[in-house]
């Protein structure tokens, strides 16, 4: 009877932890997979960055969840892999929104705090917009 009770509660406690995330990945592997990814990728060398791209994905995924918001860039990054020509026209977008948001938040406000909001890569312009309107409201 011990036996089944003890059994219980270790399947119990495997549930319990296999439901938290696994903090077993840190982000300097993290960052070191992705240092190598981008080297591989801006060379254009996309046969070699498509199985990092895919380490990275898994390495996320298994250090935030399955359903957190981390894992957009790195499933960007494998699918901008998986089609060279989208990354080739998505790039230089992405970059050219990126200036479009610095500049016009220069334009916009002289709070520096705001600025300094501006040049956050990826969300930048969400924070500078959520801001503004903060700000204007009262």
């Amino acid at each position: 009877m011990a036996t089944r009770k003890s059994h219980m509660w270790l399947g119990a406690a495997a549930i319990l932890f296999a439901a938290l995330p696994s903090f077993a990945v840190s982000d300097a592997e993290r960052l070191e997979v992705y240092k190598e990814f981008l080297s591989n990728f801006q060379a254009k060398q996309y046969a070699e960055a498509q199985p990092l791209a895919e380490k990275l994905v898994t390495m996320t995924e298994t250090q935030y969840g399955p359903e957190e918001l981390q894992l957009i860039t790195p499933l960007a990054n494998l699918a901008t892999v998986h089609l060279p020509a989208v990354s080739s026209l998505v790039g230089p977008t992405h970059g050219c929104a990126y200036l479009f948001v610095v500049v016009l938040t220069a334009r916009a406000t002289r709070a520096t705090r705001v600025r300094a909001m501006a040049v956050v890569p990826g969300i930048g312009g969400l924070l500078v917009l959520r801001e503004l309107t903060r700000v204007r409201r009262g």
